[in-house]
Parts: structure tokens; sequence; C-alpha cells
């Protein structure tokens, strides 16, 4: 066995620069980690035009429980969205929850029904089946409703970070999505 044990894990996918939920996987992680008795965690956040808007609650979540492994992750998203977001935490919430849960639903089936047996990878999977036209125009409808509570101009641009993370993604998506071999 070995005395010293060092995990050196990605929090995003180099393949894939948009908005990459990842809450759920450092919910059970990182406390397994410290169960396994780790010493130390290296991560790599890949750089993006929009970091914050696409790894920024990531990123938040992630520091919180390498601090405390035994944090209350539930509480710590209402903190987040309620130190962040004001007035505007239910559709930013809303907004991140929907791509948590949409990379969360993703299945096998799912995938083999959409792409046959063809070999595919994140590029692929996240514009077919996680960003779809439905879910971002539901995730614009959010954003809107957010610019519409912001108090005041840092929790706008906050949103407008939000906002400019999640066109990127689009664009992301729409230019993948034309690539994919016929």
């Amino acid at each position: 066995m070995v005395r010293h044990l060092w995990i050196y894990a990605y929090i995003d996918s180099p393949a894939w620069k948009g908005i990459f939920p990842y809450v759920s996987a450092l919910r059970k992680d990182i406390p397994f980690f410290k169960d396994l008795a780790v010493e130390n965690y290296y991560t790599h956040v890949s750089y993006e035009p929009y970091v914050i808007g696409t790894r920024g609650l990531t990123i938040y979540v992630m520091a919180k429980l390498l601090w405390d492994p035994s944090v209350d992750v539930d509480k710590l998203l209402d903190e987040y969205y309620a130190t962040f977001f004001k007035s505007a935490r239910e559709p930013v919430k809303r907004y991140y929850e929907r791509w948590e849960k949409a990379v969360n639903e993703i299945s096998i089936q799912q995938v083999r029904e959409v792409f046959g047996e063809r070999k595919v990878d994140i590029r692929d999977i996240f514009p077919e089946i996680v960003f779809t036209s439905e879910r971002i125009s539901e995730a614009k409808k959010d954003i809107q409703e957010a610019y519409g509570l912001a108090g005041d101009s840092v929790v706008r641009k906050r949103i407008e970070t939000i906002s400019k993370a999640l066109d990127f993604t689009e664009k992301l998506s729409f230019d993948y999505s034309r690539q994919k071999p016929e």
C-alpha cells in the first residue's frame, strides 16, 4: 500500500470550454477522498474567456469542500446564491440547477439513441444532449429574470458574466454540432 496518496483531478474537460457543471461530483468525491486519507488534492481548470461564468460555482464549492469536506453542500449553495446574487438568487439557482440536472441525467442509452455506436466524446454529447436549444432558451429566461431582480450594479455584472458564458456555450455547441460527421 502507499503511504501518501495525492489526487490530481480535472474539474472540467480540456475538450469542452463551455459551461461545465460539476458540483454533484465534488459533493461526493471530496468527502470520499478525505475518507481515503488523501493528503493533497491538485486540480486543473482550463482557461477560457468566461471562466467565472462557466466554472465559478464549481470553483467556489470545491474550495469550500477542500477546506471542510463535511460542509452541507445545499447550505453552501444557498449561501453562494444569496451572497453573490442577492435578490436575483432564485433565477440564478434555477439556471445552475438546470445544467447540473442535465449532466446528471445523461445515460448510456440516451447517448446510443442519439449517436448509435459511433465513438463520441464530450464535444459531441454536451451540444446534442445537455445544451439543447430548449434548455438554452429556458436559461436565457432565467438570466433575464435575474437581471430584472438585480438590485445593484455588482450583481448585474455577475449576471452579465453568466450571460456571456451562456452565449459562449451556445456558440460553442453550434460550432461542434456543425462539425459532427453525418
